[in-house]
């Protein structure tokens, strides 16, 4: 009888220390848990924070089809440059021929309305992401859009004579020439502001 009541006291002095090492390994467990759910949690705010910045570098893939309306506004604005440096050299072929030199100037109005569809198909086709990437590239091109058209307004005024000056043909024609140079090269710049999609 004393030795059962001497394991009973002994088991109630015992009962008190694992209860509280029970409670601080739950507490210890639960504080573990907590620290993985906030690991979880972060881990997700980066995965999310990295899912908006993969977005965003999405925003500034270029499509292939996109690629291909480059390419067709880059071939547009060759043949506005080339047929403006054969009209810029009118006064240097000697007889200038003022019949020709109309229907050059509708030609070459005719390829400028392309190379405008072109841009402006490529221009609407952009996303916020890309607009925003080739902002100054946008504006630059704009600016010269300005420029070219009003310079073909000055040419096909002067064609528009009875009796058009050469010199001031040949003017107009090689400053659409050096406007469209320009032109070109934001177009060569815009791939390296882009990147492709795989």
């Amino acid at each position: 009888m004393k030795l059962k009541l001497i394991v009973l006291i002994a088991c109630l002095i015992m009962a008190p220390p694992l209860t509280l090492a029970q409670g601080r390994g739950g507490q210890g467990g639960t504080g573990q848990n907590a620290g993985y759910g906030q690991g979880q949690q972060g881990a997700g705010a980066t995965e999310m924070g990295s899912g908006s910045i993969n977005r965003q570098r999405d925003r500034v893939h270029v499509s292939q089809q996109q690629q291909d309306q480059i390419g067709s506004c880059d071939r547009s604005m060759d043949a506005v440059r080339n047929q403006a440096r054969q009209m810029g050299k009118y006064s240097k072929n000697g007889a200038f021929n003022a019949d020709k030199a109309r229907q050059d100037g509708k030609q070459l109005q005719e390829r400028v309305r392309v190379m405008q569809q072109d841009h402006e198909r490529l221009m609407q086709g952009l996303n916020q992401g890309q607009q925003q990437a080739l902002e100054s590239h946008v504006r630059n091109m704009a600016q010269l859009q300005e420029r070219l058209n009003i310079h073909m307004q000055k040419l096909d005024d002067e064609l528009g004579k009875s009796d058009p000056d050469v010199k001031q043909v040949t003017t107009q024609a090689r400053e659409l020439e050096r406007i469209s140079k320009e032109w070109k090269e934001q177009y060569r710049s815009i791939p390296s502001q882009l990147t492709t999609e795989p």
